[in-house]
C-alpha cells in the first residue's frame, strides 16, 4: 500500500518533527523490504541447490538400479 504524506510547516516546530518522523519510518519500510527481498533470494538459491542435488541423487540411484 503506498501513502503520500503533506506536512504543512516542516521547517520547524511540530511540523519539522512531524516530517523527520515520516522520513525515518520510509526508511525503516525500505529497509525492511530490503531484508525481505534479499532473504526471498536466499531461500530461493537454497531451494535452486536442493533441487540440484536431489537430482544428482536421483540420478546416481537411477543408473545403480539399471545396473542390477
Amino acid at each position: 500500500m503506498n501513502k503520500t504524506i503533506f506536512i504543512t510547516g516542516s521547517s520547524r516546530g511540530i511540523g519539522a518533527s512531524t516530517a523527520k518522523l515520516a522520513k525515518e519510518n520510509a526508511e525503516k519500510a525500505v529497509k525492511e523490504a530490503e531484508n525481505t527481498l534479499n532473504k526471498a533470494k536466499e531461500l530461493e538459491q537454497k531451494a535452486k541447490d536442493a533441487q540440484a542435488k536431489a537430482d544428482q541423487i536421483k540420478d546416481k540411484t537411477s543408473k545403480k538400479y539399471k545396473e542390477i
